[in-house]
């Protein structure tokens, strides 16, 4: 009855088990800023709307100006990474950068201070898009393409990529 196709998951089970800590450490610390942001940003427009009492067009501003800057600050922030060949520090200060930025939120008396805070919020974001710029080449050949960088994880429902390791190495051998 059992023809083997329990062997190879058990495999690929086992290989996301040698992931390195720092892997599996950066990956939770991801899925919490990304769970915070996803909260915050829900929830900006009525903040600004209803208890700060501002109409829709600095909403509109506020979000333009924040996707903006994060797009530019990935471009800079490849840029650095690569001609200083180390991501960790941009890392740090991208995810330091967003949790320092968080609390501002809640103590923002207008939609002045609510840019400024997203304005930071969003440099973090584009700092710390250079790990996954250049992630491939750390984790590559470690747990096979559940940790390569794709937009298909990045996008796919954000959950850690771990999580997902089982179904996208058992999908990516057949």
């Amino acid at each position: 009855m059992n023809d083997g196709s329990i062997r190879p998951a058990v495999a690929q089970a086992g290989a996301c088990m040698r992931v390195p800590r720092t892997v599996w450490a950066l990956g939770f610390v991801s899925l919490f800023m990304d769970v915070s942001s996803e909260i915050i940003h829900a929830l900006l427009p009525v903040f600004l709307t209803t208890t700060l009492g501002a109409s829709v067009a600095p909403l509109g501003l506020i979000d333009g100006i924040g996707e903006s800057t994060a797009s530019i600050t990935k471009v800079f922030s490849g840029y650095i990474s690569d001609r200083i060949g180390r991501r960790k520090p941009l890392i740090l200060i991208g995810y330091g950068l967003g949790a320092l930025s968080k609390p501002f939120f809640a103590i923002a008396a207008g939609p002045l201070p609510v840019l400024g805070t997203r304005f930071a919020d969003w440099i973090g974001k584009g700092l710390r898009a250079a790990r996954r710029a250049g992630g491939g080449r750390y984790t590559r050949g470690i747990a096979g393409p559940c940790l390569r960088p794709a937009p298909v994880a990045r996008h796919g429902g954000r959950l850690p990529r771990p999580a997902r390791c089982d179904c996208a190495d058992v999908r990516a051998r057949k």
